[in-house]
């Protein structure tokens, strides 16, 4: 079975012109497919037979082919006698035998596997050819003039009071249908000849941190355009009829909009989503790849941070240095992996930030141990955290999980609201030792001091709700490490 082919619909639907008999018949044709779409621009081979003994399936009398290209329109023109001959003598056919069919095939590929497209019945030029045979002439022949690559348009008033050229083609805007005029006639093709545009609402999107979007639909010329909400709570246009308009809508919510062009003739709609997301996406999990292990994960003002301790990597003993090998090492403190899965791991400066160079000034958006698309946040960022959460001076209540089910001392005022959920994790000093599992926690930054000493932040359940934004640490210390989105 053929996957593809065409359809052709005759322009002039059997009348067809007669030019210096018995030189040829004009034919013209718009290209389809099978949904009826034009196509423009197409090379492809057609095959033209003449049939007599007054059925469709009569004897061929005359066959040719021709090589044709379809204009913008999907409008292709021929000369049925001009072709390159296959069986027959166009110029000897006695069109006084009977009445003739046209039989049209197709090659999609320009090729010679032909496809029917169909059986016609001709009128007008059998019998002005035979006028001729009989001996009567024609006067005022008038050649077919080449159609003009730009198709006017005409309402039906002005169609009935204009004098046309023979041969003309326009476009009837009070029907929306082409109108062929021959011979002090005008015909209007039965299909409708409109080359649809369809509808462009432009590409999705997915904003986080905003509740306004910039559109990017299509209005094409001569249409009207509109924008409706379809799905979604709320929203609204800065203009409903622009294609570029703003529109507005609620925090964390998921919209369809409707984009509509329309004209006299035809309207049509395309789908737009617009997602106002947190700082996350909407997501509340991220799964490393490396481990397929899962950390939850939380939006806090216009971030998006890990709501978990990172614990990535091959457990080593406190006692051995971590190195430069190709292999992610952690620490668990007191040397358990049961801390680990609780706590997350502990990373020396250099292993967290995969041995970059400390001497390298570039420390924002280092990836360093963090999954692909997190980075390990520089002190900037971790200052836009604890700003956002009230500062310094009460930012570790709403970052540190609250209750004592971790914690120890004398902090009971820990609410958790930012969701952050910091976890007294402990930290390895530079003495192989472990210190404070269950009263501090620390987290590295990116940023250095110099290049032996790096910032890091500090809460501890010792001193209510203070936070340390900018405590440094030697570099081989192990702390803790706290993923941010990119």
């Amino acid at each position: 079975m053929k996957k593809y082919f065409l359809v052709i619909s005759l322009f002039i639907s059997g009348f067809i012109y007669c030019q210096n008999v018995p030189k040829g018949i004009s034919y013209q044709a718009i290209v389809r497919d099978l949904q009826g779409n034009i196509l423009p621009n197409r090379n492809v081979a057609i095959k033209v037979s003449l049939l007599l003994e007054n059925s469709i399936s009569g004897a061929i009398v005359y066959s040719e082919t021709h090589k044709v290209t379809s204009n913008q329109f999907g409008l292709i023109n021929l000369m049925i006698g001009k072709g390159i001959p296959l069986s027959g003598d166009f110029e000897k056919i006695d069109w006084s035998k009977g009445i003739f069919f046209s039989k049209i095939e197709i090659d999609i590929n320009g090729g010679t596997d032909y496809e029917l497209v169909g059986v016609s019945q001709m009128l007008s030029v059998p019998y002005a050819l035979y006028a001729e045979k009989a001996g009567r002439t024609i006067s005022d022949s008038i050649p077919l003039s080449p159609l003009k690559n730009i198709i006017q348009e005409y309402s039906q008033s002005e169609i009935d009071t204009m004098k046309p050229k023979n041969l003309i083609l326009i476009f009837n805007k009070s029907t929306c249908k082409l109108n062929y005029y021959i011979n002090s006639i005008w015909f209007e093709l039965n299909n409708n000849a409109i080359n649809k545009i369809n509808a462009n609402a432009g590409p999705d999107q997915i904003i986080p941190n905003k509740t306004k979007a910039i559109l990017n639909a299509v209005l094409p010329l001569n249409f009207s355009g509109k924008w409706i909400v379809i799905s979604g709570d709320g929203g609204s246009f800065s203009n409903d009829s622009l294609p570029n308009a703003v529109f507005t809508g609620k925090e964390k919510t998921d919209y369809k909009l409707q984009w509509t062009i329309k004209n006299k003739c035809y309207s049509t709609s395309a789908i737009l989503s617009v997602s106002f997301t947190d700082a996350c996406y909407n997501m509340v999990k991220l799964k490393d790849t490396r481990d397929n292990r899962e950390y939850k994960i939380v939006s806090i003002g216009k971030q998006c941070w890990m709501q978990e301790n990172l614990n990535v990597g091959i457990r080593i003993d406190s006692a051995a240095p971590s190195t430069n090998n190709k292999k992610i090492e952690k620490y668990c403190y007191r040397d358990f992996e049961s801390n680990c899965n609780i706590y997350g791991g502990l990373y020396n400066w250099y292993e967290m930030m995969s041995y970059i160079d400390p001497n390298d000034n570039h420390t924002s958006n280092i990836q360093g141990i963090c999954p692909s698309g997190w980075h390990v946040p520089d002190i900037p960022e971790w200052d836009t955290l604890v700003t956002f959460m009230g500062g310094s001076g009460v930012a570790g209540w709403r970052l540190k999980e609250a209750g004592n089910s971790h914690w120890t001392g004398t902090d009971k005022g820990a609410d958790n609201k930012s969701g952050f959920t910091a976890l007294p994790a402990g930290i390895r000093k530079a003495d192989t030792k472990y210190y404070n599992l269950g009263i501090n926690t620390y987290f590295w930054s990116a940023s250095k001091v110099d290049n032996d000493n790096f910032y890091a932040v500090k809460l501890s359940g010792m001193y209510e709700g203070e936070s340390y934004p900018r405590q440094n640490y030697h570099k081989y210390y192990g702390l803790s490490v706290r993923c941010l989105k990119n």
